[in-house]
């Protein structure tokens, strides 16, 4: 359960994935469909936000998660459609504020939130709490902007009327976006990043933490703080001083202590998202790292990459060559959190070696090593049975060459444990897919499938046969678990 323990704020909601989205490509698609409907998609009674759904479709964003808490009694597939648009008005809503990059405000007579414009939607109701109809701007002549929708059929109209007259009530959203060279996999010093893809006017390189606590002195606050599960501040003379923009985001406890105050003309913006994955920042790519093939044992080095980019999570296996070169054998497993885009450790070159270094004398190593990143809407990308060198002795200089390696895959090789691989094909389904998997099938307990929100869609004991049908009526993202005596394999999977 999240919870929001805090005094006198200011509550507003900014979410923090980076993406592209093409207001202008999304405005050209309102003034295209505004009075017609395009076969390509379902047409509803009231068709208005699944329009407005198309329109953001064709600006580029995704809309695949929906509302993890629309009624699954009504809305299947947390409220997302067999086209990827959310035909619900209060659906669409709640998806833009916690799945998406946007700013929003609730206002009354049809004031806006700042920032918003072409491409940006607009929802009117005639309560603060319930809206009706979904419109989109489609156009700017000269400072105003002009709506279109479905269920009515406006075409690049005022607000006002482009629906009924007595909704007054709005939620308008303005979806930001980041700049082309922040999701190039490109150190653009020149503007303004840090490190690749982060830093400056890109998402920040450091990753949210699992709590963070202000509780010395201080009127010096990060104009942004995210922590996973807890942000503390107070016991402490803790101040947001006039003139300072200050936001707490958190998928569970904001704890505002005694001490804590914000002074008149600060503001002080508190967020309470659903998921851990909305406190992360950037589910968008995973750039290619850069993986380095040499290391040098006697100066301290470590197994590592560099350039590892929107990754949260790792796990390695290390394999070394046996005794007289006869297969190799895996003699380290690992797994953890990356907190910030960068470099990244992996093995200290030392720890459970196998076959000691003085045993055949060599000065030179074979390793392999068997890796899967993993971002934060759960995507993996595995680089499996690469290989790197280590020099036990490097008194000579050293070339620490940084061309990356290749990923050798489908060589036989002898290895004693693991190396264990577990796939859905293919990926995307149609529902029936196969799992490919070295598992033995005597260890495996149950398959199971389940919807993003966690229900159950499909169960099997066992796996006796490698290809699963699921039930002919389902569609969306799921996740596969394949539950062994010893561990948990859990595979992310859409169904169209």
């Amino acid at each position: 359960m999240k919870k929001l323990v805090i005094g006198l704020v200011f509550l507003t909601h900014i979410q923090m994935f980076s993406q592209t989205y093409n207001p202008e490509a999304a405005a050209e698609y309102a003034r295209e469909y505004c009075n017609r409907r395009n076969p390509n998609y379902r047409s509803y009674d009231k068709d208005c936000a699944n329009f407005v759904s198309q329109c953001l479709k064709a600006g580029g964003l995704d809309l695949s998660e929906g509302n993890p808490d629309a009624d699954p009694s009504i809305f299947v597939n947390n409220g997302v459609d067999d086209k990827g648009c959310i035909p619900n008005v209060n659906n669409l809503i709640t998806h833009l504020k916690n799945h998406q990059n946007t700013t929003f405000d609730e206002k009354i007579h049809y004031g806006l939130v700042s920032g918003h414009g072409l491409g940006d939607p607009a929802f009117m109701g005639d309560n603060s709490s319930t809206k009706y109809h979904a419109t989109i701007c489609s156009r700017k002549d000269g400072n105003n902007n002009k709506y279109s929708a479905h269920t009515g059929d406006n075409c690049n109209k005022d607000l006002p009327n482009c629906g009924n007259s007595g909704w007054h009530y709005i939620t308008s959203f303005h979806i930001n976006t980041i700049p082309a060279h922040c999701t190039n996999c490109e150190l653009d010093a020149h503007l303004g990043e840090t490190d690749i893809d982060c830093g400056g006017p890109c998402p920040s390189c450091q990753h949210a933490k699992n709590t963070v606590s202000y509780t010395s002195n201080t009127s010096n606050l990060p104009s942004e703080t995210r922590a996973f599960d807890e942000i503390t501040a107070g016991n402490a003379n803790v101040e947001v001083l006039s003139g300072q923009d200050v936001t707490f985001i958190t998928a569970g406890e904001i704890k505002l202590k005694p001490g804590f105050k914000v002074h008149k003309g600060g503001n002080f913006q508190a967020t309470a998202k659903p998921t851990r994955k909305s406190v992360g920042f950037d589910c968008g790519h995973v750039c290619a790292p850069n993986r380095k093939p040499l290391f040098c044992r006697s100066r301290g080095d470590y197994f590592y990459w560099e350039d590892v980019v929107g990754a949260i999570f790792y796990t390695v296996r290390i394999y070394q060559t046996k005794k007289h070169g006869s297969g190799y054998t895996e003699i380290y497993k690992s797994s953890g959190n990356i907190s910030r885009n960068g470099r990244v450790d992996f093995w200290d070159l030392n720890e459970n070696l196998r076959y000691p270094v003085w045993y055949a004398n060599w000065d030179i190593e074979n390793f392999w090593y068997d890796i899967e990143l993993i971002n934060c809407d759960g995507t993996f990308w595995r680089y499996p049975l690469g290989y790197f060198k280590v020099v036990h002795n490097c008194s000579k200089s050293l070339s620490h060459n940084t061309d990356t390696t290749d990923d050798i895959e489908g060589v036989e090789q002898t290895f004693d444990v693991g190396n264990i691989f577990c796939f859905i094909h293919p990926n995307p389904n149609d529902g029936t897919f196969t799992i490919n998997t070295n598992i033995d099938p005597e260890e495996i307990i149950s398959v199971q499938v389940f919807s993003m929100i966690g229900q159950s869609i499909y169960k099997q004991s066992g796996l006796p046969s490698s290809t699963i049908q699921m039930p002919s009526s389902t569609s969306g993202m799921f996740y596969v678990e394949i539950l062994t005596k010893t561990e948990k394999f859990v595979r992310k999977m859409v169904v169209y």
